[in-house]
Parts: structure tokens; C-alpha cells; sequence
């Protein structure tokens, strides 16, 4: 059983980051798409595909942002 306090603030900050890319999924724009793109690349790549970094230059820096975070955590 986990304990909160077995929580560092860099996992912390990249459950944060998550929630918003999961926000930003459920929208209706490009950066959308490929946030969505980004998460279910990151859940199981070979069954939902793969994902370009290149992506991350056609995000808003935030997004981008967001994306790195959790992919180092």
C-alpha cells in the first residue's frame, strides 16, 4: 500500500501534467489530436501506434511542456 508521502514533487508535477494533457485530449483542435496521439502512444505503443516527437514543435510550448515532463517521470 503507498503511502502519499512516498510521492516526490516530480511526481506530483507529472500527475498534474497528465490531468491536463487528459483534458486537452477531450477537446476538438489539432493540438488535440496529438496529445491524444502522445498518450496513447505513452499507455501502449505497439497495440495504438507510435508517436513523433516532431509533434512537439506544432504544441504550444505549456503542452510541450507537459508532454516532456511526463515522459521523464
Amino acid at each position: 500500500m503507498s503511502d502519499k508521502n512516498d510521492f516526490k514533487p516530480d511526481s506530483i508535477a507529472a500527475l498534474a501534467a497528465l490531468a491536463r494533457l487528459l483534458a486537452i485530449a477531450k477537446t476538438d483542435t489539432g493540438q488535440a489530436r496529438r496529445v491524444a496521439d502522445f498518450l496513447l502512444a505513452w499507455h501502449n505503443a505497439e497495440e495504438n501506434g507510435g508517436w513523433d516527437p516532431v509533434d512537439l514543435w506544432q504544441l504550444d510550448t505549456g503542452i510541450a511542456q507537459d508532454i516532456l515532463l511526463v515522459t521523464h517521470s
